[in-house]
């Protein structure tokens, strides 16, 4: 230590950070938390997705069962006894009692869509509009099945749902 007084000297003599020092640990600091709120914003939507998907599989396994039972698919109207408001009211999904609409993750409503063949319902299709709540965009999760019946519907991300029900059939939001 006697060999350099001089420095140690001045080591103990700083009393603090220079305004270079700080910035630089500032902009470590901004670029680390960047990253990890862009990271968890990805799960989130990953977790939101995973929800929707697995509550369309749910009604389209009880539009499966209604269809195995009576033969044709609910209708997309508040009919009462065949409508899809009812069918799902009575088979399990949880409706607010206040008459709210049943939502997806993002807070958007769940579309029912009915293709009709001969006057009865032959094709369905579940639809989440996923986050930007438009349809028709990469965000979209569809659940439909036809007349084969579906066992475990698969969920599809598409930007163009295909199928004769898009856009021609009768269609409604799940309300009460």
């Amino acid at each position: 230590m006697k060999k350099y007084p001089v420095l140690l000297k001045k080591l103990t003599e700083q009393k603090g950070f220079t305004l270079v020092e700080v910035m630089v640990v500032i902009v470590i600091i901004g670029i680390l938390v960047s990253i990890t709120v862009s990271q968890f914003s990805k799960q989130a939507n990953k977790a939101k997705t995973a929800r929707a998907e697995a509550e369309l599989k749910s009604m389209a396994t009880i539009i499966s069962i209604y269809y195995a039972e009576k033969n044709v698919y609910p209708t997309a109207d508040t009919n009462t006894t065949t409508g899809i408001e009812t069918v799902m009211k009575n088979n399990g999904i949880k409706w607010d009692s206040t008459g709210a609409t049943f939502n997806d993750p993002w807070g958007h409503a769940y579309r029912y869509y009915a293709g009709t063949s001969s006057a009865t319902n032959t094709t369905f299709t579940l639809v989440s509009p996923g986050s930007d709540n438009q349809l028709n965009t990469d965000d979209d999760i569809v659940v439909s099945g036809d007349t084969t019946g579906i066992t475990n519907p698969e969920v599809k991300k598409t930007g163009t749902p295909s199928g004769s029900f898009w856009g021609s059939s009768t269609a409604t939001t799940l309300t009460t």
